[in-house]
């Protein structure tokens, strides 16, 4: 006698949309390919904000530099 196996739900891939069967229950991605394109492009983002930070950190020195000068 076969045993039955367990029915599973096509889930989106968070990068591409495309639906995959999840081999475990953490599972959100179709293929390491588009793990590492979410990753990646994650990580971009998250420089850009950094990037964005430092740059008005940058400008408000700059601006207490000149406030000191002018005194």
């Amino acid at each position: 006698m076969a045993t039955p196996k367990k029915a599973r739900l096509l889930i989106p891939c968070e990068a591409c949309g495309t639906p995959f069967e999840q081999r475990n229950a953490r599972g959100r991605f179709c293929s390491g390919k588009c793990r590492a394109a979410a990753w990646q492009a994650n990580r971009k983002a998250e420089l850009a904000l950094v990037e964005e930070s430092l740059t008005r950190t940058l400008e408000r020195v700059r601006g207490i530099w000149r406030t000191t000068r002018e005194k």
